[in-house]
């Protein structure tokens, strides 16, 4: 993997710079495939053309971020960052589903059917990046676990942007910026890779029992309202619940994972979610502070680099973090890149970004739509 960053607020100029350094790392190697991550206000056509110039045949996939990493230029805002795939043994194709939030089964269904077309072995690894909005992410997930099967990794995020108060994001295919799409990445052949996902946020208090749901809207714990379970804890609801999130056992031996709370109603005393939150879990709430989250992302690196194949040394690191993540962290989001820039790992490329919405697999191997999570992912062959 070749990684090229750019903060040029020019888009033809930051296209020329990433172009620039990831030709300096292929070295004279042709690319199978590239992930393309971009703050919103860019020029996107403009970045679509100039790398459809350089490689005209190569599939892309991609999304805007609300913030971008790499082992170019750490953490920026306002950048672009490109990563490009190049092996013998392993293959790369690209599909795409178009209106995602008005039948996302079917969206979920050409994007696989379109890579699986270019491919001649079994996928290995689907690295999604879907529009979260207006859509329930967790059916995207569970649908491509079903198309897909057991043997095949899923994770990604969800495109987003630099503002918190927007759902505005789009997503890259091919020449094509879009929205309400579902951009999938499927590698298949000789691939080496780990996993690790990590949050920094702990259990909290008393567990009770989601008795009423639907969806991502939460209307009573316990039998009671779902406000008041917050209210016990948090007091008067704020803006603040965004960093409280519900930790969420769907058994009882099942690892939790977490759901940021993004509206409530007085009146009905429910909680919307950004995610279901499926009835009869056992719920607690969770708490952190910016070291437990910084100690998150150590923790997710450190599980990947712990399940890589003992004889290997990876090759790519892929990142994604959340927004939410983000915004806890202010002046010290840069700190979340600092467990890949260990003296053990010199020279390993990285890229990532700030997603509405992670994707990645739990303790149990199932994977997962998450919130307020890191997920790493490390590839080789």
């Amino acid at each position: 993997m070749a990684v090229g960053h750019s903060d040029d607020p020019d888009a033809g100029d930051a296209a020329s710079e990433v172009l620039s350094q990831c030709r300096a790392q292929l070295d004279g190697c042709e690319p199978d495939a590239a992930l393309l991550l971009s703050a919103i206000d860019m020029d996107h056509q403009e970045l679509l053309d100039k790398i459809k110039e350089a490689f005209p045949d190569m599939p892309l996939v991609g999304a805007t971020t609300a913030g971008e990493f790499s082992s170019v230029l750490g953490y920026q805002e306002g950048s672009v960052s490109l990563a490009l795939f190049s092996s013998d043994t392993v293959d790369l194709s690209v599909g795409l589903g178009r209106n995602l939030s008005k039948d996302p089964l079917e969206a979920c269904r050409t994007a696989v059917r379109e890579a699986k077309a270019s491919i001649d072995s079994d996928p290995v690894l689907c690295f999604i990046l879907p529009d979260t909005a207006g859509v329930d992410p967790s059916l995207i997930v569970a649908t491509l676990r079903e198309l897909l099967g057991p043997g095949v990794a899923i994770l990604g995020g969800g495109s987003s942007a630099a503002d918190p108060q927007s759902w505005q994001s789009y997503q890259f295919a091919g020449l094509e910026r879009l929205e309400d799409s579902l951009p999938i990445l499927l590698f298949s052949g000789s691939l080496q890779l780990s996993t690790g996902v990590a949050t920094g946020w702990k259990p909290l208090g008393k567990a009770g029992i989601v008795t009423k749901s639907r969806a991502n809207l939460v209307y009573e714990i316990d039998g009671e309202p779902a406000l008041d379970f917050y209210k016990r804890y948090v007091g008067t609801p704020s803006a603040a619940l965004i960093g409280t999130p519900l930790a969420v056992f769907e058994s009882e031996f099942a690892d939790y994972y977490l759901r940021a709370p993004i509206a409530y109603d007085e009146t009905s005393g429910s909680v919307t979610f950004f995610g279901t939150v499926p009835e009869r879990a056992r719920v607690q709430l969770s708490h952190s502070s910016t070291d437990d989250i910084l100690d998150g992302a150590t923790e997710s690196f450190e599980q990947a680099r712990k399940n890589y194949p003992e004889s290997k040394q990876p090759e790519a690191a892929i990142l994604v973090s959340c927004a939410v993540r983000k915004m806890l962290l202010g002046i010290r989001t840069g700190e979340e890149m600092n467990p890949f820039n260990s003296p053990l790992e010199p020279s390993l490329p990285v890229c990532g970004f700030y997603a509405y919405g992670e994707i990645g697999p739990l303790a149990d191997g199932t994977t997962h739509f998450l919130n307020t999570t890191i997920v790493t992912l490390l590839l080789g062959t």
